[in-house]
């Protein structure tokens, strides 16, 4: 037996190659396994090799990635991807919650927007795309005075009980059903990522695409998928799938995120990189 011993500058043996690839029964499994029943299938691109940006990319192999097609089918494989549906709640969405009742409306329509969302989370489920519920919550505890400040500006008590109080029926969700798979979530600020697990959770999913959709566009949607963006994660808003309170805040929102912050979709142009989605394209409960 050697008599040495290691000094205090000397590295531990270095690992062999591949110890931290995923092995045989390593990899993901359960409703959100990267291919169901694959065995030991190859991992999505963006996987294998982490977040591929700028050198990692021009040193693939001509036409495996560079291609936009291409790169579309990685970036958005279902074993890649997360979905973040925002703010389908009551005070957002009934017809006597807050917003209906300070005369809010929709374009485009609630109603065709919420049949989209419907048919996009059957669709990441019937993939295995982990589903995400998103959740707006204030109270007290949250209320801060830049946000007082806010609805004074715009012409409501800063006092007043804010939307979304936590607990109250205004902050339920409305029109779905999460399922024992999906993952329902509280936030107090417009971006999914303040304050909230999210970011843990996909990365501990090794989730690398972020497809955003919900409420309203321009602020929540957006905010989520700018920070998406800015921690990294290819961000794909499906624009058909959301809606804001007039049609220039929607459609201006979409151009500033398909421009600087990932790309915009429609819900048709996505479900064609989820096969399995196409097969089992049923509305969501």
């Amino acid at each position: 037996m050697s008599s040495h011993k290691r000094g205090r500058g000397e590295s531990r043996k270095a690992p062999r190659a591949g110890a931290f690839e995923p092995g045989p029964g390593r990899s993901p499994s359960g409703p959100f396994a990267l291919n169901p029943g694959a065995g030991d299938a190859p991992r999505p691109f963006c996987l294998r090799r982490g977040f591929p940006v700028g050198s990692e990319l021009a040193g693939a192999a001509a036409g495996d990635v560079l291609s936009g097609d291409a790169m579309d089918k990685q970036q958005l494989d279902p074993g890649a991807s997360a979905l973040v549906v925002i703010d389908l709640q009551n005070d957002f969405c009934h017809p006597e919650g807050a917003y209906a009742r300070r005369g809010i409306r929709y374009t485009p329509p609630l109603e065709q927007t919420l049949a989209n969302l419907h048919r996009l989370v059957g669709a990441a489920r019937a993939a295995h795309v982990p589903v995400f519920f998103m959740r707006m919550e204030n109270s007290s505890w949250a209320d801060s005075p830049p946000t007082r400040a806010r609805r004074g500006r715009h012409g409501r008590d800063p006092d007043a009980p804010p939307t979304c109080p936590e607990g109250s029926w205004g902050a339920g969700l409305y029109g779905v059903a999460p399922s024992p798979d999906d993952r329902v979530m509280v936030k107090h600020r417009y971006s999914s990522f303040i304050g909230t697990a999210l970011d843990t959770y996909l990365r501990s999913l090794e989730r690398c695409t972020v497809v955003v959709a919900g409420l309203v566009t321009n602020v929540c949607v957006e905010s989520t998928a700018r920070d998406a963006f800015m921690r990294d994660y290819w961000t794909v808003t499906v624009g058909d799938c959301c809606t804001a309170g007039s049609r220039a805040e929607h459609e201006g929102a979409l151009s500033n995120l398909d421009r600087y912050f990932g790309e915009v979709l429609t819900l048709d142009e996505l479900l064609q990189h989820w096969p399995a989605a196409t097969r089992a394209d049923a509305p969501a409960s």
